[in-house]
């Protein structure tokens, strides 16, 4: 009888030793779908503050196409060149700042030159030669000069925001991002100012 009953008390002890694994497999499931909650949590704080930081941005353009479209007044064909290329650099950098990116301005701008260049030479030359016009030349270039900062201006927080977000859920960390990434995404955003 004695056999029994320790038998019964085995498996009683077995029962519960069962169900407290099942148990402590619920709190690693339930501690797995609370890290994954947390995760998701803090990637939706960092797309929030990508947006925020979108939005300063684009005061830095508006203000950098102004600045632009100021140093086109310069009547004399093609000096306004080193000016306007200082205020986009400096936009730029001052877009980074926002996003809080460490990639260098300069290579950045070399890198997105490459896919204004073509796009803008012939516009940009031609607002120059109209400089030979009196004021009329002078108008041609304001416009031109301010345009071309704003669409990069604009293209290039674009692209910075998709390519945060898209680290951000990748978990790569956003403050240095790839050159070919950024150079890539902006061939897709820039449209050139219309005519």
């Amino acid at each position: 009888m004695s056999g029994n009953y320790y038998d019964d008390e085995f498996e009683k002890l077995k029962k519960e030793l069962n169900n407290l694994k099942k148990e402590a497999g619920k709190d690693e499931e339930i501690d797995q779908e609370n890290e994954r909650i947390e995760k998701k949590r803090k990637q939706e704080e960092e797309i929030e503050e990508v947006e925020y930081q979108e939005k300063k941005a684009r005061e830095i353009v508006d203000m950098s196409s102004v600045a632009a479209g100021g140093v086109g007044v310069i009547p004399i064909p093609f000096a306004d060149a080193i000016p306007i290329s200082g205020i986009q650099l400096n936009m730029i950098y001052q877009i980074n700042e926002k996003f809080n990116v460490e990639t260098e301005a300069k290579m950045i701008v070399s890198g997105l030159g490459t896919v204004i260049g073509a796009s803008m030479i012939g516009r940009t030359v031609a607002s120059n030669l109209l400089k030979f016009i009196p004021i009329v030349g002078s108008v041609a270039s304001i416009g031109t000069a301010a345009a071309i900062t704003k669409a990069m201006g604009e293209a290039y927080i674009i692209t910075l925001k998709n390519l945060c977000i898209r680290y951000i859920k990748e978990g790569r960390p956003t403050n240095y991002l790839d050159m070919d990434d950024i150079v890539e995404e902006f061939k897709n955003n820039f449209k050139p100012p219309k005519k």
